[in-house]
């Protein structure tokens, strides 16, 4: 794999998911977002941006202890294994829903990881973030639903997903170890994300096909040419 244009593997997979996020808007998905009122965007976010959001951004009233340590233990959690996410910005009005903006979200000090621990293989990385971005591309395709819609239609469904992603991360932490596989099967069943692997065109064979794997260190050599 040659390298071209930029100084760093960051700023080059940067530019790369952007172009990629970008191709899939003007083509694949064109219609789909071309007459929506708001914005549908792509943006960066770093760990520390992350930990504000998270904790203090939407939050209200103090901050107690261990509601910080509630959130710290979430963020530990996904820190270096959520490197895409989707968002919606809305605000309810006489109980119907607005969307302000639709985003997908690189975190980019996850991604990171990701690219070192798959260094060898910087070719399935890339194949890996061409489905990742359909999938959250298809949360927005889901998320654009609720323009219009019912405040209840929109909290029941978070809450479907929160419960549902509670139940996965209590069978996570039940094992003494987890089959990648399954891990990924069982998360993409959880309604909202199967949605979305539906609405941007991709399976969960898709998903496993190309998830990263970080290789063995069995027989492994490197070699580092610097200037």
């Amino acid at each position: 794999m040659i390298i071209e244009g930029c100084a760093s593997l960051e700023s080059y997979f940067l530019k790369f998911i952007n172009e990629e996020f970008r191709n899939l808007m003007d083509n694949d998905f064109k219609d789909v977002f071309k007459d929506v009122p708001y914005k549908v965007s792509i943006g960066w976010l770093s760990c520390i941006d992350h930990a504000w959001d998270t904790i203090c951004r939407y939050k209200t009233g103090h901050l107690t202890r261990e509601y910080v340590r509630n959130k710290f233990e979430y963020l530990h959690r996904i820190e270096y294994t959520t490197n895409f996410e989707s968002s919606i910005d809305a605000i309810e009005k006489d109980g119907l829903i607005t969307i302000k903006r639709l985003m997908v979200i690189v975190r980019v000090d996850a991604l990171n990881k990701t690219i070192l621990d798959n260094i060898s293989n910087l070719e399935r990385v890339k194949e890996w973030i061409k489905v990742v971005l359909r999938h959250e591309i298809g949360h927005l395709i889901h998320y654009k639903t609720f323009h219009n819609a019912p405040l209840k239609e929109y909290t029941d469904t978070f809450k479907q997903r929160h419960d549902e992603l509670d139940e996965f991360e209590k069978w996570v932490d039940s094992l003494d170890e987890v089959d990648p596989d399954e891990y990924l099967r069982r998360y993409h069943s959880i309604a909202m994300e199967a949605m979305a692997d539906a609405f941007g065109g991709i399976t969960v064979d898709d998903v496993i096909a190309n998830e990263p794997r970080i290789p063995s260190d069995k027989g492994c050599k490197y070699e580092i040419k610097t200037l």
